[in-house]
């Protein structure tokens, strides 16, 4: 234990003692045979060096200093009580509570501020508990001094009162009492702290109130009771809790109803019809309880409930042929509720009658247009009520415009929309028997009648085969372009015609810009090819140009014509010093197009293609016969953008190619003639052949045989006739010939 130091330089320390004997002998011995040492404390005040012993004693505390100071010990005084010093003379001991120093204001009596310890101790002669205080004071000498002082009565703790047990039914509303609470001390006042300790979790309206309310937890019946068990605590005013105190809130379950079932109104139904039983109605009296259902048959032609356990199964009614008597079927139910109390059987009745059928027949064999159709309805027995347009008749992608017949079999009229397949139905109840006993009995739905549509199949391959006509003639009719090494000008036009069709073609050179026309027309069908092109010469074998064609198709086979462009550049070279020629092209384009596909409406679509063609040939002088070796590669692909047609049906992209490679080998012989020139031309060549797209994919190798004369007047005028055999090596076979008459100009 340390005591303070005070500001008027007391220097106040000290340890317990062992062994020390009391005042005056008296032959006791702090720390030996009495209940504890005494505190042995040394202090320095005003430049003194004091020492002593203060402990519990019999006269309530002995303190023996050393020297004896002013007023001590014949000088002990408190703020309220004198002590007196015979006390201290027996050895007799009390029980010491506590010690503390003590220091500052506050503590002294007088002016100078109060140094050294407190202690709690009982005086013998009253028995009554006092603070003891013992210590230096004094400004200018040293003074030791006994303080008494009685101490305040203790504190008792309040006690709480959580109220009786209470038994409550489900969901009630509970209010705990805590009134009872008290405190025994006069004048002070409690505060309340509520709180849950078991039990389902609830919400107290105020933890803090004397008797604060909660709503019971909410049980079906069946369920196990529930105690909550609430504790109570309750604080006085000067911060002191009593004990808790705990109350248990028993909540009781209902009891449990038996349910009610409902197996639904009876029911008169056709035959082979979809029925359904209603248990919907069952109920539980108990709220919140669920119930389980049971449905059995107990009577009739015994046929399969989809669910025997659901509130509302289906079955399908027993299948009865014209004439048969009806036929009673008939269903209980039960229901049991979640604690398994089961209700009495409801029974419902269940009257089958012979039912109407229909089918229908008919038609075409595929929609191919837009013209109207009849079909056939067949009713099992006479019926009456088919005459709604809108509502007896499901037709999709048409519509039905006329109803005519009476009984049993009826013509309906159909004007399909083209958009797609036909699907012609009678719905259940479209009529109903023709009956004199006032029951409705509808006929039951009719197989679906559908009717392909070919319109998009139609439409999308007259489109490729149109496209592949075209693909084939722009491919065909080509300009040649190594003549433009050859010095060769351009300046002819030809014409022929009759009444199957005909053909012209036609060219013109200024410099290095030229164009070029061909066009051919019968059987339905016309193409023409104009091309304009200009080039630069590099060098006298090499030359560069680009080129820009438009072309215009017709095909009354397929109802549909087009234009289009394409453009791109080309190159015609010669090997030095040797007569082989080299021509190439690359060109892009667009059309645009329209098509009838059935001769009744026109849709405009638009296509984008590309041609490519590599071509080499050459001279082969051998005594009077030349030999032209020749080796041409052309490759074209044209593709459509899908589209809606009037119809509104979905036409896809269509995308035809065409490849052809062909390797030969012509040859030309001069002829004696008494005017002008003449020659014999004529050739062979291998031909790799393909197609795709169009009716079908297309691919073949055939071989083809030419032979000709040309003979030139001199004077601008020349005269070609000539003759081919194509298709050798295959089922493909073509035999033509030509007469042409060129004249310059």
């Amino acid at each position: 234990m340390t005591f303070n130091s005070p500001a008027v330089g007391l220097d106040f320390s000290g340890t317990f003692a062992e062994g020390v004997s009391g005042p005056g002998g008296g032959g006791c011995l702090w720390g030996t045979s009495l209940p504890g040492p005494p505190f042995r404390f040394t202090g320095v005040h005003l430049g003194d060096t004091y020492t002593g012993l203060v402990g519990p004693y019999a006269g309530g505390v002995w303190v023996e200093p050393s020297p004896n100071t002013v007023g001590f010990p014949e000088q002990f005084s408190t703020q309220s009580d004198q002590i007196d010093v015979s006390m201290l003379v027996d050895c007799g001991w009390v029980d010491v509570t506590h010690f503390e120093n003590i220091s500052g204001a506050g503590q002294s009596f007088s002016a100078v501020e109060f140094y050294g310890i407190k202690f709690r101790a009982t005086d013998p002669t009253d028995e009554v508990e006092y603070d003891y205080e013992v210590g230096f004071f004094g400004a200018t000498e040293t003074v030791f001094e006994l303080r008494k002082i009685p101490t305040q009565p203790a504190n008792a703790a309040p006690t709480a009162s959580a109220g009786p047990d209470q038994t409550v039914a489900s969901a009630a509303a509970v209010t705990l009492d805590g009134t009872a609470s008290s405190d025994p001390d006069a004048g002070q006042t409690i505060t309340y702290a509520w709180s849950q300790t078991e039990g389902d979790a609830v919400t107290l309206s105020d933890a803090t109130a004397a008797s604060p309310s909660f709503t019971a937890p909410t049980l079906n019946p069946g369920d196990t009771a529930v105690e909550l068990i609430f504790q109570l605590i309750v604080t006085d005013n000067l911060g002191l809790a009593s004990t808790a105190d705990v109350v248990t809130i028993t909540v009781e379950a209902p009891a449990n109803q038996a349910p009610t079932a409902s197996a639904g109104p009876d029911q008169t139904v056709a035959s082979a019809a979809a029925v359904t039983l209603d248990g919907t109605a069952s109920s539980d009296p108990d709220a919140g309880q669920t119930i389980t259902y049971a449905w059995s048959q107990t009577e009739g032609d015994a046929v399969t409930l989809s669910d025997a356990t659901a509130a509302s199964p289906t079955f399908t009614a027993p299948t009865l042929n014209p004439g048969d008597p009806e036929v009673v079927l008939t269903f209980q139910l039960i229901v049991t509720d979640n604690l398994g109390l089961a209700s009495t059987a409801d029974v419902v009745t269940i009257t089958v009658v012979s039912g109407v059928s229909v089918a229908l027949s008919g038609g075409p064999d595929a929609i191919t247009g837009t013209d109207p159709f009849t079909v056939t309805a067949t009713f099992s027995t006479n019926v009456t009520g088919f005459d709604d347009l809108a509502n007896d008749v499901d037709v999709t992608n048409g519509s039905v415009t006329d109803i005519s017949g009476s009984g049993a079999v009826y013509t309906l009229t159909i004007a399909p929309t083209g958009n797609g397949d036909v699907s012609i139905f009678i719905p259940a109840a479209a009529a109903q028997e023709d009956r004199d006993d006032g029951f409705v009995n509808p006929n039951s739905a009719s197989d679906t009648l559908r009717i392909g549509n070919r319109i998009v199949e139609i439409t999308e391959r007259a489109i490729s085969s149109f496209m592949l006509g075209r693909a084939n003639n722009l491919a065909s009719n080509q300009p040649r372009l190594s003549r433009f090494l050859r010095g060769e000008g351009c300046g002819s036009f030809n014409a022929s015609g009759n009444d199957a069709g005909g053909s012209l073609e036609g060219c013109a050179t200024q410099g290095n810009v030229w164009t070029e026309i061909t066009a051919s027309w019968g059987n339905g069908s016309s193409y023409s090819l104009g091309t304009i092109g200009a080039h630069q010469f590099i060098n006298e074998n090499f030359l560069l140009g680009g080129m820009v064609q438009f072309d215009r198709a017709t095909d009354d086979r397929n109802n549909a014509r087009g234009t289009g462009w394409m453009v791109g550049p080309y190159f015609a070279a010669k090997m030095a010093e040797q007569p082989l020629y080299f021509e190439g092209r690359l060109l892009y384009g667009q059309t645009s197009n329209r098509i009838s596909p059935l001769g009744t409406y026109t849709d405009g679509f638009s296509t984008e293609r590309w041609l490519a063609q590599l071509r080499a040939e050459g001279e082969i002088q051998q005594e009077t016969i030349t030999w032209i070796p020749l080796l041409d590669f052309t490759h074209t692909r044209d593709r459509s953008r899908a589209y809606t047609d009037s119809l509104g049906n979905a036409i896809g992209s269509q995308s035809v190619a065409l490849t052809q490679l062909t390797s030969g080998m012509d040859f030309r012989v001069p002829l004696q003639s008494d005017a002008g020139s003449l020659e014999l031309t004529g050739g062979a060549s291998a031909i790799y052949s393909s197609t795709r797209g169009g009716s079908a994919d297309f691919e073949n190798g055939r071989g083809r045989v030419h032979m000709g004369m040309n003979w030139d007047s001199g004077q601008g005028t020349t005269v070609r006739a000539g003759t081919f055999y194509d298709g050798i090596g295959s089922r493909f076979r073509s035999v033509g010939g030509n007469l042409g008459v060129d004249i310059r100009f």
